[in-house]
């Protein structure tokens, strides 16, 4: 078990990370709650042979740095002997982190794999990992466990949020690193699908061209129209067009020719015709918002009165 001692903060070594889970996020508000109302959950730490008085960090590595920040020159630790074996240590660190926070995928990661360096022959993983809080399921452990493995442009996506962890493993699994997909994600910030259709065309076209992804994302073109737009969502949509225009250069050159003659049409601004999607089938699609019957009535006839026009643009326009 543990020995509550005071140790110098100067005999602690911060660069040994074999037992480290989480980030060195900034440290702000962790040093001022230290400074006001003192360090309530000391480190672990545990004590080394060589040389002589010092000790490596199982568990509180922002804690200690918070500590010498503020200018604390020792601290309460709960000290484990030099003789503790390597995974006792290991399941302290992992334990002290989970049954006090919830850990990010990528911390996750991590402990998973301190887990699997330090367990001992003969014992579950999974029922280890359930033990200390972490997913225990093999379709989780082989979702998460990879990550920390990852480049680190991939790694700071899952961290911050703007790579989903099925498109890091996709990523992860490209014969090259792109970190220009990283930054346009990282830029756009866009959802699950929109990740996934966006690498996918990316893919496609670079096949098609016989290019690699980092020429695709790489083009000044794209990165023009990314600098272009400061509204995320309208980015993410010129984007979307960029490529898939790439991707299906007849399909788009039809899609611009429909929506100009269907802004030709000049309908009432309550109604919209759409064609389509992807003109995979005949399903068109008119809308008309109205506040009352009158309203309706106007918009009907407008567009009753141009069901000539429109039957030329789905008889002939989409025609390729």
């Amino acid at each position: 078990m543990y020995d509550f001692q005071k140790v110098d903060l100067n005999v602690i070594n911060l660069t040994d990370k074999r037992f480290q889970i989480s980030f060195h996020d900034p440290l702000d508000d962790l040093s001022q709650s230290i400074k006001y109302v003192g360090l309530m959950n000391p480190p672990i730490v545990q004590a080394q042979m060589l040389p002589e008085k010092s000790y490596v960090v199982v568990s509180g590595f922002r804690r200690i740095l918070a500590c010498k920040e503020i200018g604390m020159s020792n601290i309460p630790c709960r000290v484990l002997s030099f003789e503790a074996p390597e995974f006792y240590c290991a399941a302290r660190a992992i334990a002290d982190n989970t049954f006090h926070r919830e850990l990010s995928p990528l911390e996750q990661s991590r402990a998973l794999l301190l887990l699997e360096k330090t367990i001992p022959n003969g014992m579950s993983f999974s029922s280890a990992a359930k033990m200390l809080g972490l997913p225990a399921s093999s379709k989780a452990i082989k979702l998460i466990q990879p990550l920390c493995h990852m480049p680190e442009c991939i790694q700071a996506g899952v961290a911050q949020a703007y790579i989903a962890i099925p498109i890091a493993h996709q990523l992860s699994q490209l014969p090259e690193i792109h970190a220009s997909i990283c930054e346009l994600f990282a830029r756009l910030r866009p959802g699950l699908n929109i990740q996934r259709e966006i690498l996918t065309f990316g893919i496609e076209i670079a096949r098609s061209n016989q290019q690699s992804l980092s020429d695709i994302f790489n083009e000044k073109q794209l990165k023009d129209i990314i600098s272009q737009h400061e509204d995320r969502k309208q980015g993410i949509q010129a984007v979307r067009s960029y490529l898939k225009a790439l991707r299906y250069p007849h399909f788009s050159t039809v899609e611009k020719r429909v929506k100009t003659h269907i802004y030709d049409l000049k309908l009432k601004p309550n109604a919209r015709l759409e064609p389509p999607l992807y003109f995979e089938n005949n399903n068109w699609l008119l809308a008309i918002s109205f506040k009352h019957v009158n309203e309706l009535n106007d918009s009907l006839a407008d567009v009753l009165s141009k069901t000539s026009a429109i039957g030329q643009i789905i008889e002939q326009d989409i025609k390729i």
